[in-house]
């Protein structure tokens, strides 16, 4: 009755992992990451004073939400033991890779405003993006497990397509 228990040999998981090895390479590496990029656009949105009860400016401090977990998203999914895998994944890696190519521009310029490293685009820009990698990706998805990294991905994914359609709507309108 011994070998029903471990459920094979080799002691491993029921999910074919091996003991000591997770799915994420360090959670602490994870959490600080994601807790600092929050942080940020927290930061962010105090010091351009956008922060009042009751909100105001719901659309704007979502879009530096977004653009915070964006920009740890190469660190969080570079800190992964395994390969990035779904659309949202692929996305938020893309769109975080994104910001940074034009923070670093910024910075060869001579911008060294933390603040506008948060949101170096434009909702519309980062909302045709993040359309077009969705698109791209897809056309790949093979019916992949939905991971809590793939369903961030999607969600900012979504909601810069949600504040693309949001801004070019407004700017019609006026």
């Amino acid at each position: 009755m011994v070998g029903k228990r471990g459920g094979g040999s080799g002691g491993g998981t029921s999910s074919g992992r091996s003991g000591g090895e997770g799915r994420d390479g360090s959670p602490w590496l994870v959490l600080v990451a994601i807790l600092m990029g929050v942080g940020l656009a927290f930061w962010t949105l105090v010091r351009r004073e956008t922060i009042s009860w009751p909100p105001r400016e719901l659309v704007s401090g979502g879009f530096v939400m977004s653009c915070g977990l964006a920009l740890v998203g190469p660190i969080v999914l570079g800190a992964r033991a395994r390969e990035v895998e779904g659309s949202g994944e692929r996305l938020w890696l893309s769109g975080g890779l994104f910001l940074w190519a034009h923070d670093l521009a910024a910075l060869i310029r001579g911008d060294w405003r933390l603040e506008a490293w948060i949101t170096p685009l434009a909702p519309t820009t980062l909302g045709m993006f993040a359309a077009a990698v969705l698109a791209a990706g897809f056309k790949s998805r093979r019916g992949r497990p939905w991971e809590w990294t793939n369903v961030v991905g999607w969600t900012l994914g979504l909601g810069w397509i949600a504040l693309a359609a949001w801004s070019s709507w407004s700017s019609l309108s006026r």
